[in-house]
Parts: structure tokens; C-alpha cells; sequence
């Protein structure tokens, strides 16, 4: 899996930010000094969650940017039954203080940036199935042999986008209704279906759209 530092970095200090924020939430008194936990074990396998030494230097680095301010010594933890030779986890608390105005100002700034992250990782996603539709279907039509009329109407189609009516001019909207409905029963032997999407928000707004067949 590839994965980009930067993208990395901004999910990491958004992991430790928010394990503060839902201890701040948790706090009955409205303290602002909460218990911090670094889990050493067991280690979880995900590139967007720190590796502990990696929390603990990414800890240290937001305490220098005044975020909080860490009381000086930790307390170890193990937790489970026959927790010294088999425990479930193991790891170190720390006791901070919280400084909420800029603790929060820095806490909007990450989670903007892994909100971008999230869409940008999604579009990524959305253009590779895409990619990969485009090429099993490419594959799969030149066993229809299409011609004329309806090979012009799936070369439109074909990059499995929606398409308004706009897109067909040289069909009208009879030759339109009679083509998707003729490469449908093509289509089918396949697994694909050209199908119709619309909406009205206060007009109508119709189009075409190419997409594995619904089963």
C-alpha cells in the first residue's frame, strides 16, 4: 500500500489530538488535566496509526508547540489475566494539562486536513474503478461487434460517467429510446446495462449512464 508522508503525518496527529479530545470529553469535572495512554503492546499494523515510539515523539513535538503541557514522570500499565507472562496490552500513561484554546485551534487545522485527505483518497479510488470498469468492458463489448449508431452511443458511455442528453445530438429522443433499449439486450450477455438516471430539483434533468448490470 502506497502511502504519502505527508498524508501520514496529518493522520497521526490527528490519532493522538483526538485520543486528547475524547479524554477532555470524558472529564466529569470539566478538568483541563487529563491521562494520556500509549498502548507498546500490542502493536497495531496500520500506516495511519503511530507506531508508539512514534506517538511518544509526536507527543513531544505538540508539547513544544504548546498544546499541553506533560507533568513530569509516567505511570506503566498492563492489563489481562496473567497479565505479566500473556497480557492483552502494555504501555505508559501520561498525566497532561491541556491548553484549550490552542489545543483546539490546532485540533480544526488537522482534522480540515484529513477531511481533504479523505476526499482526495476517495476520488483516487473512485477513478480507479472506473479505470479498471473501462478495461474489463473493453474487453468484454468486441465480442458484441457493434457498429454505427449504437458503437457511437457506448463510445460516449464508455468511461462510466453520467452523461445528459446533450452529449447524444446526433440521436434525437425516439433513436435514443430505441438504441439503449436494443445494446441493453446486448449488454446483458456481458453483465453490463446502460441505465437512466434523474432528478427534479424544479426542472428535470435526465441522463445516460454505463454500469454493471443490477442483479
Amino acid at each position: 500500500m502506497y502511502v504519502d508522508v505527508d498524508e501520514q503525518f496529518d493522520r497521526h496527529i490527528l490519532f493522538i489530538l483526538s485520543k486528547i479530545q475524547e479524554g477532555i470529553k470524558n472529564q466529569e469535572d470539566n478538568s483541563n488535566k487529563i491521562r494520556y495512554s500509549v498502548f507498546l503492546y500490542p502493536i497495531i499494523n496500520n500506516p495511519f496509526v503511530p507506531h508508539p515510539t512514534t506517538e511518544q515523539t509526536l507527543l513531544g513535538q505538540l508539547e513544544k508547540l504548546g498544546l499541553f503541557e506533560k507533568e513530569s514522570g509516567y505511570d506503566n500499565f498492563i492489563v489481562g489475566e496473567n497479565s505479566s507472562t500473556n497480557p492483552k496490552s502494555v504501555g505508559v500513561t501520561y498525566t497532561i494539562k491541556v491548553y484549550l484554546d490552542k489545543f483546539n485551534q490546532s485540533y480544526q487545522e488537522f482534522k480540515s486536513k484529513v477531511d481533504k485527505w479523505d476526499i482526495s483518497s476517495a476520488n483516487r479510488n473512485t477513478k480507479l474503478k472506473r479505470a479498471e470498469l473501462e478495461a474489463i468492458f473493453s474487453e468484454k463489448v468486441k465480442t458484441l461487434k457493434l457498429i454505427n449508431k449504437s458503437l457511437a452511443f457506448i463510445e460516449v458511455l464508455k468511461d462510466f460517467k453520467p452523461h445528459n442528453a446533450d452529449k447524444f445530438k446526433n440521436f434525437d429522443s425516439s433513436s435514443i429510446k430505441n438504441i439503449k433499449s436494443k445494446l441493453n439486450k446486448k449488454l446483458n450477455k456481458i453483465g453490463f446495462e446502460i441505465a437512466l438516471n434523474s432528478r427534479n430539483n424544479g426542472y428535470q434533468d435526465t441522463s445516460y449512464i454505463l454500469r454493471i448490470k443490477a442483479k
